[in-house]
């Protein structure tokens, strides 16, 4: 193996590598993340049947619509006593 090809080998393993840990810090690009929304836009996709299903955790409330299962997170206030009525 002669000296070019192997500084081209070096080049592109650093690039890949590279590349490789661009795409781990940011999330698979094929993979939509979760997405925030408005708690309002949250009880309004309840209301339409558009949501699958939900954790609450405190204040933090994580679900997934049924088109697909996209995710989706928001925070509920502290004052909605008929969230649980209402899914």
């Amino acid at each position: 193996m002669n000296l070019f090809s192997r500084n081209l080998a070096v080049w592109i393993f650093i690039v890949i590598l590279l590349i490789a840990l661009f795409s781990f810090f940011n999330g698979n690009p094929g993979m939509q993340a979760d997405q925030e929304i408005r708690y309002s836009e949250f009880l309004e996709a309840v209301d339409a049947g558009e949501v699958n299903d939900v954790v609450i955790q405190g204040p933090r409330i994580e679900g997934h619509y049924k088109d697909g299962g996209r995710e989706f997170f928001t925070l509920a206030p502290s004052n909605d006593d008929s969230l649980v009525e209402t899914l």
